[in-house]
């Protein structure tokens, strides 16, 4: 008993003991002495059995909600154009062009001129189809610099493939004959060049020659313009000329 009353209050428990008077103490009197057994009374104990429940309840409620949200891209909407240069009026000074092409088939051709093909006054090269087709010489690269094909009006061009030829001219002239000649095409795209191709030209004969076909790679597509550069060792003489040119127009449809 006097393990249990020091024990349960340790372990937090409560505990009742119920003792009966101790050894040695008298019976109680009921009228008549208790009977003797040579031994004092028993003394009893009653303990009081407590249950402890531990109950733990841990509710975890985690909700994750994800939105994806998608923005489609602008579809373009693409044109094919051919141009080639045959529904200009040309205009001649002393046999020399002075059609500049400006904006024609939603390209700025400001940098050349319109040129004659095939008959006078160009007699060394034919145009692809027709009589006409655009050029630059010496003269446009004394007043108009580097020859530029803007994009106008549109988005982007994809540049496909051309028809071009060189003649020794100043410029259109009736006293021509081709002439080899390389070109280096260029395309850009926000002021950052992003392609670039050369192109060799010989003609088939010495005194005339059919336009060769140059064609562009996949690199040539959604520029802002191209520049056209001759490379050849007689450039400052050379007339380039092109017919001819293939592209798309493409713009954004929202």
């Amino acid at each position: 008993m006097q393990f249990l009353s020091t024990v349960l209050p340790v372990l937090g428990f409560a505990s009742t003991v119920l003792a009966a008077p101790g050894y040695g103490a008298p019976a109680p009197a009921y009228g008549a002495p208790a009977p003797a057994y040579g031994k004092p009374a028993p003394t009893y104990c009653a303990t009081k059995s407590v249950t402890l429940t531990k109950t733990a309840t841990k509710t975890a409620t985690k909700t994750t909600t994800a939105t994806v949200t998608q923005t489609a891209k602008a579809t373009p909407s693409c044109t094919s154009i051919t141009a080639n240069f045959d529904d200009v009026s040309l205009e001649l000074l002393n046999l020399v062009s002075v059609t500049q092409l400006g904006l024609y088939k939603g390209i700025d051709y400001s940098s050349l001129s319109l040129v004659g093909l095939g008959d006078p006054p160009l007699l060394g090269l034919s145009a692809h189809s027709g009589s006409q087709g655009a050029g630059f010489g010496p003269v446009n690269l004394l007043t108009q610099g580097k020859p530029f094909l803007y994009a106008n009006g549109v988005d982007y061009v994809d540049l496909q493939s051309f028809y071009f030829g060189c003649v020794l001219a100043d410029s259109t002239s009736i006293v021509s004959v081709p002439t080899s000649c390389s070109i280096t095409v260029a395309g850009f795209r926000n002021g950052a060049q992003v392609a670039t191709q050369d192109f060799s030209f010989a003609p088939d004969s010495l005194l005339a020659s059919e336009m060769h076909l140059a064609t562009l790679s996949a690199a040539f597509t959604n520029l802002d313009y191209v520049s056209v550069i001759n490379q050849g060792i007689l450039s400052v003489l050379e007339l380039v000329a092109f017919d001819d040119v293939s592209y798309k127009l493409c713009t954004y449809q929202n």
